[in-house]
This record gives C-alpha cells, structure tokens and sequence, in this order.
C-alpha cells in the first residue's frame, strides 16, 4: 500500500492541544502502564511496539501536568504520542474521525512542487506541514518532536480559509485549476500534477464547513 498522509477530524470542536491538555492525566497513565507493560521493556517502547523518546517519558514520569516552560521538544514528541497512539488505541480512540483521501505520499508531490513554485511564502509554510508537520511552538515553521518516524500536523479553520483563497487566487488561472477540480470530483478528469491539490482542496472544504480544525499525520516511509 506504501506510506500515506491521513487526515481526521475530531468529534468535538476543540483542538488537537486542547484536546491533549484535557486528557493529559489519562494519557499519562495510560503511556506509562503501556512501557511498563512492555514485552521487550526497552526505553520508550510501548505495548503496541510504538515507540516515546526518552525525554519524554522521563518528563512523564516526573510530572503530573504540563509545565508552562515545557520544551516545545517534548511538548510536540508528547502531542505526537497522544495522537498516533493514545488516540488510536487508547482511550481517545473515539475523539477523532478518519477523513477524506488516504493516498500515497508520491500523490502529493506534482502539486508540492506547483504550490512551492507559484504560491507566497505564508501559503508554502501551510501546504509543507503535510511533509514537515508542525509545532506547539507557533515560533516553529515545522514540528520539533523528538521522534521522526511520523510526522503530525494540522490547519486552524483560520489557516484553512486563508489557505483555501490563496491557492484558489494562484490556480484558477493555471488550466482552470477550478473547472479541473468540478470535474475531478465528477470522476471524468485527470490531471496528475494537480492530484495533490485535489485532495487538500477536499480536506480544506470539511474543515471550513464544519468549523473544525483539520488534523493529518505522514506515515514513515
């Protein structure tokens, strides 16, 4: 199948780090029963064979809540962590909805390189966190997570509707990039250096009309 990016939502209106500071005691917990009941009982490997560095399950075993001088390195490794396995087969698993196209990565990459050609600084930032991810630090262009096997990021529904005006103001032009996408979602057109852009114009249409932040991680190749 190869390594994809996927997207979700979540089945209430808060963010993902809302989300993650509201649940931060069970996910502790449930990250620290997970080592502990680990087979191999090696440093950050979980139950599931997913893996925490080691900063970060230090930093849990020592605190109960979130520090407000918390290492955005952890931070981003920790949310990371809550998403991809808390959320996946813990106890958050019914907080967050599979979304949209599940493609591979190599699908995205005509329009990466469309979007990093053509398209303002700001709108190549928003459109790379599908390769980079992103970070709890809004300082940070990309993710700082300690772990580098899975890459998490997500779009505010603000992002979402700057995102959507710019790309729409850069291709309409381009082979009437709007005609092309009525037509794609009809099924009776095809253009591969556009495909990309297709399937983010979709994510950013549920986003948008549901008020939700978009969340999507890229599977390690």
């Amino acid at each position: 199948m190869g390594a994809r990016i996927v997207f979700f939502t979540a089945s209430n209106q808060k963010s993902l780090q809302e989300n993650f500071l509201k649940d931060f005691s069970k996910f502790r917990d449930w990250t620290l029963s997970n080592w502990s009941n680990s087979e191999s009982k090696d440093i950050g490997e979980l139950s599931m064979g997913q893996r925490i560095n080691e900063r970060a399950l230090k930093y849990l075993e020592r605190n109960q809540f979130i520090a407000p001088n918390i290492d955005h390195e952890i931070f981003d490794e920790l949310v990371a962590v809550y998403f991809c396995s808390y959320c996946d087969h813990g106890e958050g698993k019914e907080l967050y909805e599979l979304r949209g196209p599940m493609m591979n990565k190599w699908r995205y990459d005509k329009s990466t390189e469309l979007v990093n050609h053509r398209c303002d600084s700001p709108s190549v930032q928003l459109w790379n966190r599908l390769n980079f991810g992103c970070s709890t630090n809004p300082k940070m262009k990309v993710s700082q997570s300690l772990s580098k096997d899975l890459i998490l990021g997500w779009w505010t529904v603000e992002e979402m509707k700057k995102m959507k005006e710019n790309l729409s103001n850069v291709f309409k032009s381009l082979s009437q990039f709007n005609e092309w996408n009525a037509l794609r979602k009809k099924g009776n057109f095809f253009r591969k250096e556009y495909e990309g852009l297709g399937y983010v114009y979709d994510m950013l249409d549920i986003g948008v009309a549901e008020n939700k932040e978009v969340i999507f991680y890229n599977e390690p190749s």
